[in-house]
């Protein structure tokens, strides 16, 4: 006859043994922890911030956020330490591209939940918009005009940009006023 000692831990630390020899053993329910939910993902300037409702597990203490390419890859974690907020900061490698967040849930005993569903952002290469004050001007002979432009930065553009006009009719001639150039 085999003889077995039983010790059992839950979700939240409990540990109970038994105290007698025991001949057979019942299955315990243990519940899993529970995910968070409402996973939202928003871009803002090349970074995405995310934010999640709490896990409804009283043993929770933080989070893990989960990064990947496609909506069913697992994804790999991108905290370097567990989180104990509800929103997180990411930075993503790449711009250009779409990627899918997961968060999932952590106890006092380092256990995880099951991933979150997930949640989709596109972060846009950085770029940026020229605006003119005029779109088109009529100039006589001998003539100047003046147009005012202005560059609008976009999802963390904050490269030098290099202004040139093309297309002029002969013996016309551009120049930019680069004393009135502001940032």
């Amino acid at each position: 006859t085999l003889y077995y000692k039983v010790k059992v831990e839950d979700n939240a630390g409990n540990v109970v043994e038994s105290t007698e020899k025991q001949e057979k053993i019942e299955k315990i329910a243990v519940s899993p922890i529970q995910p968070p939910t409402g996973l939202t993902a928003q871009e803002k300037s090349g970074t995405v911030e995310l934010s999640w409702n709490a896990s409804v597990d009283p043993s929770v203490i933080g989070y893990n956020v989960y990064r990947g390419a496609t909506k069913d890859e697992a994804g790999s974690k991108v905290n370097a330490v567990m989180v104990a907020a509800l929103i997180y900061q990411d930075k993503p490698p790449e711009t250009g591209k779409t990627y899918w967040y997961r968060v999932t849930a952590v106890n006092a005993h380092g256990k995880e939940s099951e991933k979150s569903e997930a949640a989709e952002v596109l972060v846009p290469a950085p770029d940026f918009e020229v605006k003119s004050d005029k779109s088109k001007q009529s100039v006589q002979a001998g003539q100047k005009a003046t147009f005012v432009i202005s560059l609008e930065q976009k999802h963390g553009f904050d490269e030098e940009v290099d202004l040139s006009v093309k297309g002029l009719p002969s013996g016309v001639t551009a120049s930019f006023d680069l004393d009135r150039l502001s940032s």
